[in-house]
């Protein structure tokens, strides 16, 4: 009994030290503990306790406690959403608070609902603290890589990530319009996936914490903890051996791509990289599919039709994707086709449930197109290997359309690009047929084809057909680990085990002796350049594989003159598998040489002109203190950066920190700027409708009764502000149509009379 109680109390002092750690490091990098309290007090018994019991209820069943915990923060958030979009709507936005509570209340309360409290047997206690240590190292890696370059307040506040701006101003018109539009282009609809800037508005009601500071540093922090809780119960829940979870969710976080090259860093980044923590979409989508997937694989295991609850809870869960973050529910697409494909063809089985999935998926595929996206495109052509062509010369080829280098250079290049996923996701390959014939495993292995597929054949002006790649990256890991689990469980002698184990160690040794051989960046020159490229970019993958084979070959012999046997091919993906060490190595090596260099406080690491105007922060958060949220503010700064030479139209901060609706500030990212052709004409096009231009800039280049009468009497536009960087105004014409509220740095407010 006090064994039992000693090991529950170390189970639990895990996550606990992961979580203190969290505080203090987001304590360092300017959030408050008493945020901190909050949000985990809201985040956990808000959200996840009621998401989980709700998950628990509707599935009948408990689960991996890993599983439950990550798909009921998931459920909770698709909860929190389906309360706080009505409650906004009718001018009550806190009744997201009150759900929460009755819904705990009622599994207290009711006899029948009281049993979903308790859940499966836990995990082991080392597993816990190998979660533990994968957390804490998460945190660690995001909060040198990002946090202490993006400072909230203070030196350097201006420079900040390009797109955090967007995603504050979307938070905030969730926050204050519920139906809601384009808050920096008057009068436009909003069609984006914008799921998780209305979870960030809602539990930013729920607990008065600043929306900066949510998207900035809590969401990242916490979806991070999610998806890794929620990849190691995946793992463990399908693999059914306990070391699976732990092993997960540390190849999630230290591995994610594998490459070979001394030199590139392109390919070297971890989960945790620049769009993990500047793009909420990216990490709210990673977490809101786990629960979908989760319940997808169970539906294509079994032969029955699931009962009602499960099919409402995998509504809910696609329901939760299709807008959290577009690139997700094709992956969930391909999965389904793929697993009913499987029943139809390997089984000779019309298989219903998948088929019922199927209708439920393409629904919401359609849902999200045509009445969350408007049947717009959002800038995303069909244009096969476009991204390849377009890093063809800095893999050094120099050739083009009509060469006949092209198609071959081309080629490399998407073997060049994808290789590293493949490396990582090696342990599948262990599945051999059970890839094509065992339904649920057919369409996780379609996930991984689809996302790797999609990123080559689509094309969009930001580049966000990566987000395919990495979306269908987290989930192959849980997938690569069953097959390594399904491996090891095949090989009985423990002597084999510890054969594997070696291959798995040899692997990141392997991998420094080839990224050492091709350390700097060799350069193809000459007449024989593109063969030169070409050996530069095939040459360490050959010898990659080629080593691994013959590795495994060789630990093959091994394990035979120990009187067992074990497949070459499998210890060669076990071996691949662990060249995946290689980044983790370069991503600590890399942040422990900047933290030597400059310690942890914040360091800048741009010059010359900010995001944002000095005290234009101070300036935005005057104007939303001193305005209602129905105000609208006109302003003179429509391009992101003065004395460019061309107008970057990512210009979204005075929206973003004001938390107002402006009639004219940026117009990238919206439908119109992205039917342009060509990522230039999207960023840096000019604003279509040029006599909303012409009447907004009118009253700034010339106050008069006049132009503030169009401005006041057509648009109710109420506040002017002024950023002085691109031009000051008459402050005597101004003072007969306006009275001037705030005058500090380079930003002026006035209000209009």
């Amino acid at each position: 009994m006090a064994g039992r109680l000693l090991q529950g109390l170390l189970r639990w002092l895990a996550p606990l030290t992961a979580l203190a750690f969290t505080w203090v490091a987001l304590h360092h990098y300017e959030v408050s503990y008493a945020d901190s309290a909050k949000l985990t007090a809201y985040l956990v018994f808000g959200v996840t306790l009621p998401g989980m019991l709700v998950w628990r209820r509707l599935r009948r069943r408990t689960d991996v406690f890993y599983l439950d915990a990550a798909a009921g923060f998931a459920v909770g958030c698709a909860l929190q959403l389906a309360v706080y979009l009505p409650g906004r709507w009718i001018g009550v936005p806190e009744i997201v608070v009150v759900a929460p509570i009755i819904i705990v209340v009622a599994f207290l309360t009711d006899g029948r609902l009281r049993r979903w409290w308790r859940g499966s047997p836990e995990g082991s206690v080392w597993g816990a603290w190998i979660i533990a240590m994968v957390v804490i190292f998460g945190v660690a890696m995001l909060s040198i890589d990002a946090f202490r370059s993006e400072p909230l307040e203070g030196y350097g506040a201006g420079y900040v990530y390009v797109d955090i701006p967007f995603h504050l101003a979307l938070a905030a018109e969730l926050k204050h319009h519920v139906p809601f539009q384009t808050p920096y282009v008057w009068d436009l609809p909003l069609q984006y996936h914008w799921y998780a800037h209305a979870h960030v508005a809602a539990t930013s009601w729920a607990t008065d914490v600043e929306i900066e500071t949510l998207i900035r540093r809590v969401v990242p922090v916490t979806m991070l903890l999610a998806v890794t809780v929620g990849t190691a119960g995946l793992a463990q829940g399908w693999a059914r051996r306990r070391w699976t979870g732990p092993v997960a969710a540390a190849v999630l976080i230290g591995v994610s791509s594998v490459t070979l090259y001394g030199w590139n860093r392109h390919t070297s980044g971890t989960v945790l990289d620049t769009p993990w923590w500047a793009s909420p979409s990216q990490s709210f989508g990673q977490v809101m599919v786990i629960p979908a997937i989760a319940l997808l694989v169970g539906i294509l295991r079994g032969r029955k039709m699931p009962k009602l609850g499960v099919w409402a809870l995998f509504t809910l869960s696609v329901a939760g994707v299709m807008a959290a973050k577009a690139t997700m529910v094709p992956l969930l697409l391909a999965a389904v086709v793929a697993g009913f494909a499987s029943w139809l063809v390997f089984r000779g089985r019309f298989h219903l449930p998948s088929l019922v999935a199927l209708v439920i998926v393409i629904g919401s595929l359609a849902f999200a197109q045509f009445v969350i996206f408007g049947g717009a495109s959002q800038g995303t052509t069909i244009r096969p290997f476009d991204s390849i062509h377009r890093l063809l010369p800095f893999w050094g080829f120099r050739t083009g359309p009509g060469d006949s280098w092209y198609a071959g250079a081309t080629a490399a290049g998407a073997v060049i690009d994808v290789y590293g996923y493949l490396l990582l996701a090696a342990g599948l390959f262990a599945f051999g047929r059970r890839l094509l014939v065992n339904p649920a495993i057919a369409s996780l292995f379609a996930v991984t084809v689809a996302g790797l597929g999609a990123a080559m054949v689509f094309v969009q002006h930001g580049n966000s057909e990566r987000y395919f790649t990495r979306s269908a990256a987290a989930l192959m890991i849980p997938l690569a680990v069953w097959g390594v689990a399904w491996l090891i469980r095949r090989s009985k002698p423990l002597r084999v085990k510890a054969v594997m184990a070696a291959a798995f160690v040899i692997g990141p040794v392997l991998a420094l002796l080839i990224g050492w051989q091709t350390f700097p960046k060799p350069v193809a020159s000459g007449p024989d350049q593109n063969w030169q490229a070409l050996g530069y970019m095939l040459g360490p993958i050959s010898a990659a594989i080629g080593i691994a084979l013959l590795v495994g070959a060789l630990l093959s012999l091994l394990t035979k003159r120990m009187g067992a046997r074990a497949s070459a091919a499998g210890l060669a993906c076990i071996v691949l598998m662990g060249m995946g060490a290689l980044p983790t190595y370069r991503v600590v090596a890399r942040n422990v040489q900047a933290v030597e260099a400059n310690g942890l406080d914040h360091v800048i690491t741009r010059i010359g002109p900010t995001d944002i105007p000095w005290r234009g922060e101070e300036a935005a958060r005057f104007l939303r203190a001193n305005s209602s949220p129905d105000d609208l503010v006109a302003t003179n700064a429509h391009c992101r950066i003065p004395e460019r030479t061309r107008c970057d139209a990512r210009a979204f901060w005075l929206a973003g920190y004001t938390e107002r609706r402006i009639l004219l500030e940026g117009w990238a990212y919206t439908v119109q700027a992205n039917l342009a052709e060509e990522r230039d004409g999207a960023l840096y096009g000019p604003f279509w409708d040029p006599e909303l231009e012409a009447r907004n800039d009118g009253v700034f280049l010339d106050p008069n009764p006049n132009t503030a009468a169009i401005l006041k009497g057509r648009y109710s536009v109420d506040f002017l502000f002024v950023d002085k960087r691109f031009g000051e105004v008459d402050e005597n014409k101004m003072a007969v149509i306006a009275t001037k509220t705030y005058d500090l740095g380079e930003a002026q407010i006035w209000r209009l009379r």
